[in-house]
């Protein structure tokens, strides 16, 4: 599991090259260009948090505070934007007037209702 607090290059990401490069993408993609994406985060600090096939999510979920718990919760189940691509999902919650947000990546298939404690 990765958990980012910055915008990241493909290259940061502990995701298949592919896979990081449509995260990118989307990330960039509200702002128009890199540059512009590059200033909002630097401003308004987001949460980007990627969970891979590999991780064992109950022990890495357990590590972090509650709130960012919660707010992997609501990105899973009440997502503001959700898109599935080549067997990942993209998930936004916003949690603050400015936009700023956490952003979920996760295997497609991984079912996280049970370990966040929701349906």
């Amino acid at each position: 599991m990765q958990v980012i607090h910055y915008l990241p290059t493909v290259e940061q990401l502990a995701l298949p090259p592919d896979i990081a490069s449509k995260v990118v993408q989307l990330l960039i993609e509200p702002f128009g260009e890199l540059e512009n994406a590059q200033a909002y985060w630097a401003e308004y600090p987001a949460t980007l948090v990627c969970l891979n096939r590999q991780d064992q999510v109950a022990a890495a979920v357990a590590c972090l505070g509650d709130i960012t718990q919660q707010l992997i919760a609501d990105a899973d189940s009440c997502a503001e934007f959700d898109e599935t691509f080549e067997g990942y999902t993209f998930s936004l919650t916003v949690y603050n007037d400015e936009g700023a947000g956490l952003y979920l990546i996760r295997p497609a298939d991984m079912d996280l209702s049970e370990v966040l404690g929701h349906e």
